[in-house]
């Protein structure tokens, strides 16, 4: 996946997970979305770095 691609996924799901936030959204949700966001952010700092 290109640096791009992950970019946009970042953006999806940190946007996602604001959304599950503003609605009162279940923990597990939460937690889930946000595991997924680290492993993208950490992919994406692996590539740049």
């Amino acid at each position: 996946m290109h640096c791009s691609e992950l970019l946009e996924e970042i953006e999806e799901l940190r946007s996602e997970m604001y959304s599950l936030f503003s609605s009162d959204a279940v923990c597990a949700s939460l937690l889930d979305i946000s595991q997924q966001l680290d492993d993208l952010i950490v992919r994406y700092y692996r590539r740049v770095a």
